[in-house]
């Protein structure tokens, strides 16, 4: 949903790719869903309160309707081996979605060897002491900037 955000904001010209990343960033920083997140924000920056208030029942409105309807078909779905397929096959596409907005974040910065390194470091210390997520965290952002203020003109 994110990336058909960005790809509608652009080619409506209301904003574009660079400025819906920072957007972007800055919704992940918050807890929640980040599509809900992500368009609150945006819709807050181009509209302010009514922006905002358009861009969350506008996320919530579709699925509500659709997982609705579903629901009234449950049974006769969770059978279906075309809906486990269905399924498997959103799960690739959203994988495939985080990638590349993924992608075009590290590609939209200017990454050095530093930050190349501590990213990797927070990723290999959060996947081996999750529960110290939040130190971890303060720690390689605080490193982080303190290396890009100093390496970087």
């Amino acid at each position: 949903m994110v990336g058909v955000m960005e790809s509608n904001l652009k080619n409506k010209q209301w904003m574009n790719g660079l400025d819906f990343l920072e957007l972007f960033t800055i919704a992940q920083s918050f807890p929640g869903v980040l599509a809900i997140n992500t368009a609150v924000i945006v819709g807050w920056r181009l509209r302010g309160f009514w922006g905002a208030t358009a861009g969350f029942f506008g996320v919530i409105i579709p699925p509500v309707i659709i997982i609705s309807f579903l629901s009234l078909f449950y049974e006769s779905i969770t059978e279906s081996e075309y809906a486990q397929a269905f399924l498997l096959g959103i799960y690739g596409a959203m994988v495939g979605i985080v990638a590349s907005l993924i992608y075009k974040i590290i590609k939209s910065k200017r990454w050095n060897i530093f930050t190349l390194l501590a990213s990797l470091m927070g990723t290999v210390l959060l996947s081996i002491w999750a529960e110290l997520a939040l130190p971890i965290f303060i720690v390689l952002v605080s490193l982080v900037y303190m290396g890009t203020k100093k390496w970087m003109p």
